[in-house]
Formats: structure tokens, sequence, C-alpha cells
């Protein structure tokens, strides 16, 4: 029985829920939410030379859409802008 226990401990998050003016929720991550998050993220992203924790599926499917349907426009503007500040910052010998 300890083991379940240690384990609920190890994934309960332990920061702290405070209310903003506006009346919107905030969970501020303590520094063991950091540090355990910090390490699953570890463990999924490892090289090839150890098995990762685990696996996410057709996330891309996912996130990538909502990302690109909220900020797909300003992220096209900002490649383009950084394109262009590259062209014009350029050395005029490499154009």
């Amino acid at each position: 029985m300890a083991g379940a226990v240690d384990l609920l401990n190890a994934a309960f998050p332990t920061g702290t829920v405070t209310t903003d003016p506006d009346g919107v929720f905030r969970y501020t991550l303590s520094d063991d939410d950091v540090r355990k998050l910090r390490n699953a993220l570890a463990g999924a992203l490892q090289d090839s030379g150890g098995k990762p924790l685990f696996r996410i599926s057709r996330a891309d499917e996912a996130i990538l859409p909502a990302v690109l349907d909220k900020y797909g426009l300003y992220l096209f503007g900002g490649i383009a802008a950084l394109f262009m500040l590259g062209r014009l910052t350029a050395p005029r010998g490499r154009r």
C-alpha cells in the first residue's frame, strides 16, 4: 500500500491557487511541481540512448491547429518580419 501512496504523493501538485483581480483562478507551480514537470519532460524527450517515460501520439493534430487558428497570422507576420530584417541587415556583397 505504501507504493500507491508514494505514487500519489509524487504526482499530486503542491502549488498554490489564487484569484486574480479579474476573477480568474491562477495556479502557481511550486518548486517541487517545476522539478516533477521538468523530470517528466526530460524523461519523455530522452535521446535514443534511453527509453522515454511516456509518448503522446497525435498531439500535433490537437495542438498545431489550435495554435494556428489563434496565432497563425501573427506567426506568419513575425516570420516574414524576421526574414525582411535579415535581408535588410545582410552585408551588401551577400545578396
